[in-house]
This record gives structure tokens, C-alpha cells and sequence, in this order.
């Protein structure tokens, strides 16, 4: 079912829940724990599993009017304006009749429409479509989600549940002209550098509407935000943040120049509490003295052999964005494919190149790669945005470098004064992987 927003009014009934009673996360005695996407693994750590909530999934479309309508350009009419229509993936801590499976179906794509070789697949989620919410327990913090270039909003889906049932409301944004059902090259990076952190924002702006009246209605704490962006939607998220386009960019871009210069003393936009940046593109892009605008608490999460997004000059942001406080894992040796879900089996036919390489890396396996990134993220927005500070332990580690740590217990199984293991992790496990603090200044 798909709920028709727009900025300025929500076409939907008012519904109450008053009353309503918290419904408990139950697993499917035929879909066991680890049989799902965004279930945690064996050697996942503390925080990776699913939370307590049942969760609820709908399809909502939100519409920005009056936007630059870039495929309807021409020398008569530079800016034609249109109703931006952005399809959004919500899940959300729901109530759940007893004995109602705790699954869905979503549908992806293998390929992109533009190749001529789109092909859909299902596969299942453990989340309840449109469930009434739970708002006994809320409200609840916001999470928005923004995929990378090209992508599709179930591209994090793993995240998105995972999430919820600890909760949040997570919307997750299929960005028009950005994914592989609406491909088109001619407009499409143009729509990216453009759109991207307008996007973002109205989804923000948003918020409120759906909060007052409708099926979300008092479901959200709308003053606590955190945002998750993934390589052009990290890009996307860094202007958000108020990281500004340097000469090259304005140059390559000079068409549009009027629609990618922010108004004069833009230094992000403040309703923004947290955010974590996945691989964000787009380094070279920017005026690296704007890189100090980011002010929020930032998680940064690459692995240091990206082809896509050279680590190197990401790492050179994170260094230089001195006004956050912000921390930095890193994955040594994996690729690009640092947020997706699991590849599908739909997608195993395929030889590597044009199957599973959009969601699985090489030498990492991605279920693992999921579960630290639950832990971390899960740690991060619980402190940021519901004020559980003592979960910041799990970043502030006494030896960043994994390999390097020392797991050392005593015969009574208690930790000695040698122990510099990663909290929440099991012996062995923080291998392969470097985690780094830097304080605002």
C-alpha cells in the first residue's frame, strides 16, 4: 500500500492506537536466526542481534513540489519545475497480533533498466507489513536511510530492521533517477549531485507532518535524528552537514551552478543529530576548508581496498572535519561493498561482475561484515540519540588496532588489568579491523 505525502499535507485518516500493547520480536520456527537478512551470525558481536520489538514495514511516497525538473530542460524554459516524487521503505516498533508471522516479502533488482537486463527477486524480511505502530513505547527516534548511486531503498534493508526493533522509525529513500528501476544516464549523475542532499532534507522536513496526523502520527521523536549515508549517499550527507563544493565541481557542473551553491553562511542543516558515513563519495568534490561545518557526532565505516571510493582521501576528511567528534573503523582489504545486504541467491546464476558483486565483497564475508556494523552503529545512535552514553564504550577502545588487542582473562573468567580487548567482542574476532577516535576541537 502506498501513502501519498507531500510537504505540505498527508492524505491519510487519522488512526489511534492509544493503548496499544509493545508486541515482542519472534523468530519463525521454519526461518531460524541466521536464515534471514539482517539476522546477526555466530561470531557477530554484542550488540548485532535484533532488539526486542516486532517491527512493522510500509511503502510511503513523499513529494518535494516545485523542483527543477532536469530531464525537461531546454533552451526556452532552463528551470521547468515538477513534483519530485521519492518512494520511502518505513520500518517501525509495531503491534503485532499474536500468532501473525513475523515476515515480508521485498522485491529487488538484479541489473538496471538502462542495460536491459532488470530482473526481479524476493526475498524475506522479519517485519510485519503494514502493522499498526506501537506507540505504547514511543516516540521514538528517527533514522533516515539514503542509498548509493545507483541503489534501491531495500539495498540496507538489513539495516533498517535491525534498527527498528531496537527502536527507531528508520525511512529509508529511493532517490528518483538514482536506482535500478528509473536508471537514466542522461540526467542521472546530474540528478545525484543535485538531489541527493535535497532528498535528504525534505525527508527531514517531513518528518513533522507525518508525525501530526496519519498512521505514523506521535509515533517519532522528531528532535532526534541520525542519518546513515552510503557512497553517493554519503556524498548526499556530507552537504547535508554543510560540506560546501570546491572550484572543480562548480566547474564540471556549471549548468546547474545556481542549483548546487548553498545560500551565503550554510554550514548544514542543524535538525541532524548523528550521522554515520559509509565510504562517502565524492572527496575531491568539495572545499575541504568546509569540512569543519560537520559539527554532529559522525561513525565513518570504509574498508581501506575501496576501488570505488579511494579510502586514502576519505580517511583525509575524517582528519580534517575537526568539529565533530568522530570515530573511524576500517576493514583492512575489503572493497566497496561495506553496507549492502547479503547477495541474494538470485543472484548466484551470474558469474561475479554482473551478480553478486553489487552486494558482496570479495574476500570479506558480508554476513560478518553486517554484524560488526549493527554493533557499531547500534552502540553510536543509541548514545547520540537516546542519551545511552555508557554504550560509547563499545567505540572507546584501549587498542584500536584489532589485531593488536589482548583478550586475557584470569581462572575465574574475569578480565585482568592486561585485557585491552574490543568490548562486546568475542576472542579473535576484532581481526582485520582498526578502530579510531578523534575528539572535537
Amino acid at each position: 500500500m502506498k501513502t501519498i505525502v507531500s510537504i505540505l499535507m498527508i492524505v491519510m485518516l487519522m488512526s489511534s492506537f492509544v493503548g496499544a500493547q509493545a508486541s515482542p520480536l519472534v523468530y519463525d520456527e521454519e526461518y531460524p536466526i541466521g536464515s534471514i537478512i539482517g539476522d546477526s551470525v555466530g561470531a557477530s558481536p554484542e550488540l548485532a542481534p535484533r532488539g526486542e520489538y516486532a517491527i512493522g514495514v510500509r511503502t510511503i511516497e513523499i513529494v518535494n513540489k516545485d523542483q527543477v525538473d532536469l530531464a525537461a530542460i531546454t533552451e526556452e524554459n532552463p528551470r521547468p519545475l515538477y513534483d519530485r516524487a521519492l518512494t520511502v521503505e518505513v520500518w517501525y516498533p509495531a503491534v503485532v497480533e499474536e500468532g501473525v508471522r513475523q515476515l515480508s516479502t521485498y522485491t529487488d533488482y538484479i541489473g538496471r533498466i538502462d542495460q536491459d537486463n532488470l530482473e526481479a527477486f524476493d526475498y524475506l524480511g522479519r517485519a510485519v507489513r503494514d502493522a499498526e505502530p506501537n506507540l505504547e513505547e514511543g516516540p521514538y527516534p528517527v533514522i533516515i536511510v539514503t542509498h548509493g548511486y545507483p541503489g534501491s531503498r531495500y539495498l540496507m534493508s538489513n539495516l533498517g530492521e535491525n534498527l527498528a526493533t531496537k527502536g527507531y522509525v528508520v525511512f529509508s529513500i529511493a532517490h528518483a533517477d538514482n536506482t535500478y528501476l528509473d536508471y537514466d544516464p542522461s540526467i542521472s549523475l546530474a540528478s545525484a549531485v543535485i538531489n541527493r542532499t535535497l532528498d535528504q532534507r525534505f525527508m527531514i522536513s517531513s518528518l513533522e507532518p507525518l508525525n501530526a496526523e496519519g498512521w505514523l502520527a506521535g509515533a517519532m521523536d522528531t528532535e532526534r535524528v541520525g542519518m546513515i549515508g552510503y557512497s553517493f549517499g554519503g556524498f548526499g550527507l556530507l552537504r547535508t552537514l554543510g560540506v560546501t563544493f570546491g572550484d572543480w565541481t562548480k566547474e564540471n557542473f556549471a549548468p546547474y551552478l545556481d542549483l548546487i551553491t548553498e545560500e551565503e553562511g550554510y554550514e548544514g542543516d542543524k535538525r541532524v543529530d548523528a550521522a554515520v558515513l559509509f565510504a562517502p563519495y565524492g572527496s575531491g568534490w568539495f572545499d575541504t576548508a568546509s569540512y569543519a561545518n560537520i559539527s554532529v557526532p559522525t561513525l565513518w565505516i570504509q574498508g581501506d581496498y575501496d576501488s570505488t571510493v579511494p579510502y586514502a582521501p576519505v580517511h583525509e576528511i575524517f582528519d580534517q572535519a575537526v568539529n565533530t567528534d568522530r570515530y573511524f573503523l576500517t576493514y583492512e582489504l575489503l572493497n566497496h561493498k561495506v553496507a549492502p545486504n547479503p547477495a541474494p541467491v538470485a543472484s548466484q546464476k551470474y558469474v561475479y561482475a554482473d551478480g553478486a558483486r553489487r552486494w558482496q565483497d570479495a574476500t570479506w564475508d558480508q554476513w560478518i561484515i553486517n554484524g560488526i556494523n549493527f554493533h557499531f552503529i547500534t552502540a553510536f545512535m543509541d548514545a547520540q540519540l537516546k542519551g545511552e552514553t555508557e554504550k560509547m564504550e563499545y567505540l572507546n577502545v584501549k587498542e584500536p588496532v584489532g589485531k593488536n588487542a589482548v583478550y586475557s582473562v584470569d581462572e575465574n573468567g574475569e578480565f585482568t588489568e592486561a585485557h585491552t580487548y574490543w568490548p562486546g567482542f568475542y576472542d579473535g574476532t576484532a581481526i582485520g579491523l582498526t578502530l579510531e577516535h578523534l575528539s572535537a576541537e
